[in-house]
């Protein structure tokens, strides 16, 4: 393989005979170039040792996101309030990053509050409570049975 130091390109002479004025120099020193790109020189690429690798590294993990809330959360709530309230936002946020909040009240995807039930309207409020009202049956010559009823054919 040949050196990376006498190539005309990664040496920079390529780059420099590319200034204004300089074409016949230029277009000399392309055409010098090898044709087969193969035979071109290439960089050295960096060995690293198998114990280096990126799957060795021990990096710092951000904490985990707790799905439900425990006692320690309010506490740990009512000191980034306190933060807040003194205006250390900056504080504030990097305590919100090493203790977040958790997700959720309860570790349940199903749970609906009672408040946000009671704003439902009622048939809403009867299909999450269990309640199964059957479905009207509607009868479109109903109507012309009635109106019969009550206008006899005379």
């Amino acid at each position: 393989m040949q050196s990376v130091i006498n190539d005309l390109e990664f040496s920079g002479v390529l780059n420099r005979a590319a200034k204004p004025g300089q074409a016949q120099t230029f277009s000399l020193l392309l055409s010098m170039l090898h044709q087969n790109l193969l035979e071109r020189p290439q960089p050295a690429k960096p060995t690293w040792p198998e114990e280096q690798g990126l799957s060795s590294l021990r990096l710092p993990q951000a904490p985990t996101v707790p799905l439900k809330v425990e006692a320690a959360h309010w506490q740990q709530m009512q000191i980034q309030g306190a933060y807040i309230q003194h205006q250390l936002t900056a504080s504030a946020l990097l305590w919100q990053c090493l203790h977040p909040s958790p997700l959720s009240l309860h570790n349940d995807a199903k749970h609906i509050d009672e408040v946000v039930t009671e704003n439902c309207d009622w048939y809403c409020r009867q299909r999450l409570s269990g309640h199964i009202t059957e479905a009207m049956q509607t009868d479109e010559t109903a109507l012309f049975e009635l109106l019969e009823q009550l206008h006899p054919a005379a």
